[in-house]
């Protein structure tokens, strides 16, 4: 009988291999590979016609790279690729294929089950190009007849962070005298502090949900109708516009069937942004800008299905990662962009990288046997510096850094990016070099030879954004080719939903199951108790 076992991936050749490089090295001093090798910044950075990604002051040699380039031949990398863009059902548990990259592709035919999905593709872009239109015209308006001037997303998770980022990361593009806002917890306080200074008469609603189930969005959306009415709308349905891979349901909840954009179920959450969960985007800078993100996403798109791996940035970067976390023992990656539009990507890319690869099975069902997704964390530049950087310089833990910053600025004001650009430049060097303790005043050393990724662009347009956003979903994937897991499920967050769900029952009827563990069932006896109770402010 052929042995059918899957050797663990810690057990192969490659892994094997970048053990002992890693032991036979010994530890990294980043100084010395400069001096070993004075050409290192050019050879270790890549480009594309926008962005400039510099990986030089990673703890990695030529040697280095050579083998993780190998790690990536044994696992197939080459081929995944190939099965995401030709529509395999590579999100195994759910029985999908993940083709976010059709939504911005120019291909005529991408079939999928017999059909040609291009076709809901390009009628979904229509349809949201024509609503987006209407609406900038005044054509379609609310209950009382007055366009909107405010526009309220209600969307948690993929139906959320991506329209949020990009529409504050586009703010200079703003077309539209639209105030785009955006609610995602169901803590009322969200929902209240973006109703404040609404007219309800002029405000438009997304109710963005891939499923049309979900909680927080619901809830959010019921609280919006009694609002509406309240402020004197009629036909309050008249101020929605829904956004569903489930246009049935949301036609059920009551939206107007001409008001509900579709996508496609193959679309995930968080990869959903540049389909009709991006109408928020589009009404904030308009469908040319809109496209003109697509576009960067493409460019992306064909880098990295076209180009070899080892020149291949979300391929490279992907690599990088499992260097320093299966290798080097970081445990978190530091998110700095030095740019305050996109303050959000920190945020983002927790999503995107923790929810895809915060895994613990590979597709075949068996536990990995080493560690997978970072914890990504980070903030803007320069705010960051002020607050954690001295964990960074001075710390005892190893963090690598990943800086992002526009040469140029959007702003009009190129002395404020002067300084901007030049204290991320800064912070990047003194992370490496350090610097040597004033006798008697330890206080003042910093170790240095701390790893940073550098990612520069002339400055943040659409076409930018799109190429970055793009770059981060490659590289997400790339990460879950490696360790063998799927990167398009998040059955992670399913089990406290359904929990969820118990207790508010519980905590509506007042009566608590003996089914809970102890401490949940104290601390709910506790909510009851205390539910309504007042006191000193």
């Amino acid at each position: 009988m052929t042995d059918t076992t899957v050797q663990p991936l810690t057990r192969s050749p490659a892994w094997q291999a970048l053990l002992r490089h890693r032991d036979s090295t010994g530890a990294t001093d980043l100084l010395s590979l400069f001096r070993d090798n004075p050409d290192r910044a050019k050879e270790f950075r890549l480009e594309t016609d926008r962005l400039v990604v510099d990986f030089s002051r990673q703890k990695i040699s030529g040697e280095t790279l050579s083998l993780l380039y190998e790690l990536a031949e044994q696992q197939g990398v080459r081929s995944s690729i190939r099965d995401l863009v030709n529509g395999v059902r590579v999100n195994t548990t759910e029985d999908r294929p993940a083709l976010h990259i059709a939504l911005r592709s120019q291909a005529e035919h991408i079939v999928v089950d017999n059909g040609n999905i291009m076709d809901g593709v390009r009628d979904g872009l229509l349809a949201m190009a024509n609503m987006v239109e209407a609406i900038h015209r005044g054509e379609i308006r609310g209950s009382t007849g007055k366009p909107f001037r405010t526009v309220i997303n209600l969307g948690i998770g993929g139906s959320d962070l991506g329209p949020r980022l990009a529409v504050q990361a586009l703010r200079p593009f703003r077309q539209s005298e639209l105030d785009v806002r955006f609610v995602a917890n169901i803590d009322y306080q969200d929902l209240q502090s973006n109703l404040a200074g609404a007219d309800p008469q002029t405000t438009l609603f997304i109710l963005a949900s891939k499923s049309f189930t979900t909680l927080e969005t619901l809830t959010n959306a019921c609280s919006a109708i009694d609002w509406l009415q309240q402020g004197g709308c009629k036909n309050v349905f008249r101020h929605f516009i829904g956004v569903t891979a489930n246009p049935g349901a949301a036609v059920d909840f009551g939206i107007m069937p001409d008001r509900v954009l579709e996508f496609g179920a193959w679309v995930g959450g968080r990869y959903s942004l540049w389909s009709t969960i991006g109408l928020p985007i589009a009404l904030s800078v308009g469908m040319e800008y809109f496209i003109r993100m697509l576009a960067g996403a493409r460019y992306m798109d064909e880098h990295f299905v076209e180009t070899p791996l080892a020149e291949n940035i979300p391929a490279t970067l992907a690599l990088i990662d499992i260097w320093n976390t299966n290798f080097l023992d970081a445990e978190t990656l530091a998110v700095i962009p030095y740019d305050h539009g996109l303050s959000l990507l920190p945020d983002y890319l927790s999503q995107l990288m923790m929810e895809s690869n915060g895994k613990n099975v590979t597709r075949s069902g068996t536990p990995v046997d080493c560690n997978t997704e970072m914890v990504i964390w980070g903030a803007a530049g320069t705010n960051s510096q002020h607050a954690f950087f001295q964990l960074l310089h001075q710390g005892t833990r190893n963090i690598p850094v990943e800086f992002l910053a526009g040469v140029n600025t959007n702003s009009g004001h190129p002395g404020h990016q002067l300084k901007l650009v030049a204290n991320c430049l800064a912070q990047g060097e003194a992370l490496m070099l350090g610097r040597n303790p004033v006798a008697g005043e330890p206080w003042r050393h910093f170790p240095g030879n701390r790893p940073s990724t550098t990612i520069l662009y002339d400055r943040l347009t659409p076409y930018v954004l799109g190429q970055l956003l793009a770059l981060y979903e490659h590289r997400t994937f790339v990460q879950a080719c490696l360790w063998d897991i799927n990167a398009f499920d998040q059955w992670g967050v399913e089990l406290g939903k359904e929990l969820a769900k118990v207790i508010i029952d519980e905590l509506e009827s007042g009566k608590v199951s003996e089914k809970h563990d102890p401490s949940t069932r104290q601390l709910l006896e506790h909510c009851l108790r205390s539910r309504n109770r007042t006191g000193p402010a």
